[in-house]
């Protein structure tokens, strides 16, 4: 391919559909162009700046623990089946969202040793 062009409109709001299209430009073995491919879906996206967690617990989080719940709470979480929460130098773990009507996620957290 000579060019891939992804196109994304703005995000609309909070828990929207947004529609894009992938368009490939491909040349032959010669350089003539080929007939352009064009692919048109739809994705579910949210905008980071509208999740505020309020609360954690643990407060802090868990020390010395394997297999720790922690439970956050806030304001816009989204679960589109890949949501996760990062730990500052630890990576993101996988979290959920146990009830639609509560802005409630829940993750294990990874191990982190206690301080002393």
């Amino acid at each position: 391919a000579k060019a891939i062009v992804c196109q994304t409109p703005a995000f609309a709001a909070v828990d929207s559909a947004v529609a894009f299209s992938l368009l490939a430009l491909e040349t032959d073995g010669s350089g003539s162009p080929r007939e352009p491919v064009s692919i048109t879906s739809t994705f579910a996206a949210y905008d980071n700046a509208n999740v505020t967690v309020t609360a954690l617990s643990p407060p802090g989080g868990p020390q010395g623990v394997l297999n720790a719940l922690v439970s956050l709470q806030g304001e816009g979480f989204v679960d589109y089946g890949q949501l996760t929460v990062r730990f500052v130098g630890k990576g993101d773990v996988t979290a959920s969202i146990p009830d639609a009507g509560v802005s409630e996620a829940l993750c294990v957290a990874p191990y982190a040793t206690p301080r002393l």
